[in-house]
């Protein structure tokens, strides 16, 4: 009994748990961690009760590689420097990227700037080989007009046909000068405070002879007290546009335009009795989502007047009549 010999290994202030030794009376121990421990070994003294003999030795366990201080430097040292490359490289990506957009942007805006010396010279030719002779045909015209007798009643006729259809085709082509001109701005043109009577009683002057030559009623019933902030070449535009498509697609009757104030918009409706607009032409235009690409034949002044309508921040609705003819309406935000 009293060969009874037991042991504890305890840590730095720890409470000692008494193993048996093993059969050869050794004393194994897998591992321990780093730190100061005591090896305690015991034997009973006789048959007295809780009486030992103890001895003891002090243990030093070294701290493993991963344990020591430099190696916790290193690890943050690696974490910093990774960490630092990722972003180097991330960096490096956007710059690469960044750089292939600016190519592309400079890329692009050559095309652009080829596009717009195109249209500037397009301009050019439409400005001098037809919208010039248009204005002096005007002119010319209207000066035959006047030295004509009134006996000749058919030439003097002709005369005023050709008279009004020459102003009506010189002002179309003012329109689309002015649509490049607006198209190739930086900005858009600034709004002002306009009376829509006005500009309507301008563009029904300018198709006054063509009105009388097709015998129809063009009826301004805009208010002349209804104004709105808006862009004056885009306005007239639309409504040059609008008008000439009523009058070529009526050959009898009549042609109104009017205004009407509602709780959040002003609304302008040009509606004629004639032919009536093709039902694909009043869907695309119904259809805001359909582009330029979508347009159906024939329909380049609707293009102009779809985006133009678009630009004011307003809203254009087409429908046809049961009575025959067209009914367009525009939404202005008042």
């Amino acid at each position: 009994y009293n060969l009874r010999i037991e042991y504890a290994i305890i840590e730095e202030g720890g409470t000692p748990v008494w193993l048996p030794l093993e059969e050869d009376n050794t004393i194994t121990q897998s591992a321990l961690p780093s730190g100061q421990y005591t090896l305690m070994v015991r034997k009973p003294n006789g048959f007295v009760v809780e009486s030992y003999t103890t001895a003891s030795v002090s243990l030093i366990v070294p701290p493993a590689f991963y344990e020591t201080f430099w190696f916790k430097m290193l690890i943050v040292a690696a974490i910093i420097l990774l960490t630092w490359l990722y972003f180097h490289y991330k960096i490096r990506a956007v710059n690469k990227r960044n750089q292939m957009l600016r190519e592309m942007v400079a890329e692009r805006t050559a095309e652009l700037e080829d596009q717009l010396t195109m249209q500037r010279r397009f301009s050019a030719i439409i400005t001098h080989d037809i919208r010039s002779p248009l204005y002096y045909l005007s002119i010319a015209a209207k000066s035959v007009i006047k030295e004509v007798p009134q006996e000749s009643s058919e030439t003097l006729r002709k005369m005023q046909v050709i008279e009004s259809t020459s102003r009506r085709l010189y002002h179309l082509t003012d329109n689309l000068l002015q649509y490049i001109k607006v198209r190739n701005l930086p900005k858009l043109p600034s709004s002002f405070k306009l009376q829509l009577y006005a500009i309507v009683k301008d563009k029904v002057e300018i198709f006054s002879g063509v009105l009388a030559e097709k015998k129809l009623y063009l009826y301004n019933e805009v208010n002349p007290a209804v104004e709105l902030m808006i862009a004056k070449d885009y306005f007239s535009i639309v409504v040059h546009n609008l008008l000439d498509n009523a009058i070529k697609f009526t050959k009898t009757g009549y042609i109104k335009i009017s205004t009407s104030v509602l709780e959040k918009h002003v609304q302008l409706t040009i509606e004629d009795s004639g032919l009536g607009m093709p039902e694909d032409m009043v869907d695309w235009i119904n259809n805001e989502a359909l582009h330029q690409k979508n347009t159906p034949e024939g329909g380049m002044g609707l293009v102009i007047v779809k985006q133009l309508v678009g630009l004011m921040d307003a809203r254009i609705e087409a429908e046809g009549k049961e009575s025959g003819g067209t009914k367009i309406s525009i939404f202005f935000n008042n």
